[in-house]
């Protein structure tokens, strides 16, 4: 009985690890970006910011792939139970694809009318959660740092030119088309508003909209500029 039980801890054992790292790499990808969870079903109680899209953060995520993809190349396949097998395959095609991309340096020529920082802050606002007092204070954290997440987002793009790196001009006149739509939008009626439009708490809903007046929409301005007087 000892040995069979032995046996069969041991056969657990790849699994256990392979679903730990799973966990470990869902846990560490959601920490990085909380808004992938809107869009993926996973649990998060962070609303408060954006992505860092900064080198440093960007080069930091990347090395934790690395090490996760070591930890999932530690693990033998074919020791995993059938169910598993899908797992460890999905995890390894995921983290191999990510880190083999980052060749490509897509932070410095993000400029896209498809997946560009206009469209994520446009789906964001349509997802962030409102309602409650926490919820509210995370909406406004989250809005107050994107003329940040906005000059990060010039400085990598100044970085990519210098490197040789750029979006075509096409999709960059695309992109000035969308941001002066919202720009051009009044601020009760932008798809931005849209935590103060799903909120009934008149003090939120001021505030919300004085955000996006002094903050946010200065610096959606600030980056439609950049594209069309220096970047294209």
């Amino acid at each position: 009985a000892r040995v069979l039980a032995g046996g069969a801890l041991a056969a657990e054992a790849p699994s256990q690890r392979l679903s730990a790292l799973a966990d470990r790499f869902v846990g560490e990808m959601v920490a990085y970006d909380p808004t992938i969870a809107y869009f993926n079903g996973l649990p998060t109680d962070d609303h408060g910011r954006f992505a860092d899209r900064t080198p440093q953060a960007l080069a930091a995520r990347g090395a934790l792939e690395a090490a996760d993809l070591k930890a999932l190349q530690a693990i033998d396949p074919s020791g995993l139970p059938t169910a598993s097998r899908a797992t460890y395959a999905v995890l390894k095609e995921k983290l191999a694809s990510d880190l083999q991309l980052r060749v490509c340096r897509k932070e410095l020529w993000g400029v896209s009318h498809l997946d560009g920082l206009q469209v994520v802050f446009l789906q964001v606002a349509q997802q962030q959660p409102v309602g409650t007092a926490q919820a509210r204070a995370q909406a406004l954290a989250r809005w107050g740092s994107a003329p940040h997440a906005i000059d990060v987002e010039i400085a990598n793009l100044e970085r990519g030119l210098k490197e040789g790196y750029a979006a075509p001009r096409s999709v960059t006149r695309r992109v000035i088309g969308q941001l002066d739509a919202v720009l051009g939008a009044p601020v009760d009626k932008s798809p931005l508003y849209s935590p103060a439009g799903r909120d009934t708490d008149p003090a939120f809903r001021a505030a919300f909209a004085r955000l996006l007046t002094e903050q946010v929409n200065p610096a959606i301005r600030r980056y439609r500029d950049y594209l069309a007087n220096d970047y294209l």
